[in-house]
């Protein structure tokens, strides 16, 4: 694996973005089990968001 130079030169503003999500849901190709169902999440520019839960709850797949 390679990494490559990203250009900051056009960068939006720290701070201009926010992130919403609604109705994320996801489920596997071979067997249509929902591993999410029904996510929301908001996060406003300068917020930290931790994600915690047990194992196999499903932080890495969100």
């Amino acid at each position: 694996m390679t990494a490559t130079p990203h250009d900051t030169s056009s960068s939006i503003p720290a701070g201009s973005l926010s992130l919403k999500v609604e109705g994320l849901a996801v489920s596997t190709g071979n067997y249509g089990n929902e591993l999410l169902k029904d996510i929301t999440l908001s996060v406003k520019p300068g917020e930290f968001v931790c994600v915690l839960g047990p194992s196999g709850a499903g932080k890495t797949t969100l």
